[in-house]
């Protein structure tokens, strides 16, 4: 009984020194010389101070030729962005469909219509794309889509 509890107190404890070394490391800029890119399809996880409805369809692909576009959570939306160094611009206005959804989605997908346009900082981190404002304050969050065939 003393052996498995010992066992079990060791596992946790290797897991909360894994836990603690990859929430301590940096954040990569856009700015770095490492190849980072907002190219692809980024799954939105978190709008202006809240989380979103689970297994929302909200999500984001930026295209090498400067367009953005996704699911806004009901609509289709679309746009054009500019990156500079770790500034992402997104152009007003977007595009965006209209069909009516149940009102849990409109009211997320308003949200995300609101936050997305403007300039933000960009900081990527294990896959997680972060969105902040000139306060530091994060506008947006998504994780990065592996689309790859295995």
């Amino acid at each position: 009984m003393l052996l498995r509890l010992s066992l079990f107190v060791s596992v946790v404890a290797v897991g909360l020194m894994a836990g603690c070394a990859l929430s301590n490391a940096p954040a990569t800029s856009v700015s770095t010389n490492q190849a980072v890119s907002l190219k692809g399809e980024w799954m939105v996880e978190y709008i202006a101070g809240r989380g979103v409805i689970d297994y929302s369809p909200a999500r984001l692909q930026f295209t090498d030729d400067g367009k953005i576009n996704g699911n806004a959570s009901c609509n289709r939306f679309f746009g054009d962005y500019q990156l500079t160094q770790d500034r992402l611009t997104i152009q007003e206005p977007l595009g965006a469909t209209r069909m009516l959804c149940i009102p849990a989605l409109n009211d997320q997908e308003a949200r995300l219509l609101a936050a997305l346009p403007g300039t933000h900082n960009v900081r990527i981190q294990h896959g997680i794309l972060r969105l902040m404002n000139d306060a530091g304050e994060e506008v947006l969050r998504a994780a990065k889509v592996d689309n790859a065939k295995t």
